[in-house]
């Protein structure tokens, strides 16, 4: 193919994959660079460092296994690698979604292992084709009884909030940077061959979401979480070229890009037109090589 772009299976993709909404560009495309400043306690937690409020400073937190939200290395890395075009504002909103922990004592870790298991259940249905599973179903699934469930979680949308978050989750641990000294043509095949991946697992738990984001504000912010993560992403991935252009046709580009890598395009090519995944990919790679070229950017350079 002329865009360089072919399909690799999931199993060759297990490490990186990217996440994506819909588009929200705001000005100035970029935010400043962001000065990082580490500072590891024992959990390796992903916080705010409290004591330089002047700058945005990241704790790394391994996957130590523990409880919480597990953010993995490669994760904080993609983090890091972001934060200049995520912005303070952001990557602090996304570090306080995350950043949660349970006490250590044995009766709040088992509340948060039966609450994780409620999610996972809702997750389970939904992959099997079940978009609004019942409490009493779900709570079959998880294995806890119709009460847990409500102790856990005040509604249904408040459930599936939680999932969209875990969600976040699961993305932030497969995810890493890559070399933006790559040509153009690699970024763009490396690029594609994780949206599949990424979003051919995630598929269900959003078609879910997507029914009721009008009805929850909670689901729509965490979708526009989705959004920073992968606006972010296309900034930093694409910086060389779109730091060639003038602020007009720079902005014109990445809302491009962003338009052909959402999951809702996504869905349209799979669901709509019937594509296979690596038809899917294929398209999405030749539109993105369009783009750029209508930029005047050439991926053979």
């Amino acid at each position: 193919m002329s865009n360089g772009w072919e399909f690799r299976s999931a199993k060759m993709l297990h490490s990186e994959c990217y996440i994506f909404g819909r588009p929200s560009i705001p000005e100035p495309m970029r935010a400043p660079p962001m000065p990082l400043r580490h500072r590891r306690d024992r959990d390796h937690r992903i916080v705010a460092d409290r004591s330089h409020p002047a700058e945005e400073r990241l704790r790394l937190r391994d996957n130590s296994g523990r409880g919480g939200a597990h953010t993995g290395r490669s994760s904080s890395r993609f983090l890091e690698w972001i934060a200049p075009a995520l912005g303070a504002e952001r990557m602090n909103e996304l570090i306080g979604l995350l950043s949660g922990e349970p006490s250590p004592d044995g009766r709040a870790a088992r509340s948060h292992r039966s609450q994780r298991s409620i999610i996972e259940a809702l997750r389970e249905l939904h992959t099997e084709g079940d978009l609004h599973p019942t409490a009493k179903k779900i709570a079959e699934r998880a294995g806890v009884s119709l009460r847990t469930v409500w102790q856990h979680f005040d509604d249904l949308e408040a459930l599936l909030i939680a999932a969209a978050r875990r969600d976040v989750e699961l993305v932030l641990q497969l995810v890493s940077p890559t070399d933006t000294g790559r040509p153009l043509a690699e970024r763009i095949s490396w690029l594609v061959e994780q949206r599949v991946l990424i979003f051919e697992r995630m598929v269900p738990g959003w078609r879910a979401a997507r029914l009721q984001e009008p009805f929850s504000e909670g689901l729509r912010r965490s979708r526009e979480r989705m959004v920073w993560l992968g606006q972010a992403e296309l900034a930093t991935l694409f910086a060389p070229e779109l730091n060639r252009l003038a602020p007009v046709p720079r902005r014109r580009l990445l809302e491009s890009l962003l338009a052909v890598t959402l999951w809702p395009f996504w869905d349209s090519l799979r669901v709509d037109l019937r594509l296979a995944p690596e038809q899917a990919g294929a398209t999405i790679a030749t539109m993105l090589t369009a783009s750029f070229e209508v930029a005047g950017l050439s991926t053979a350079e």
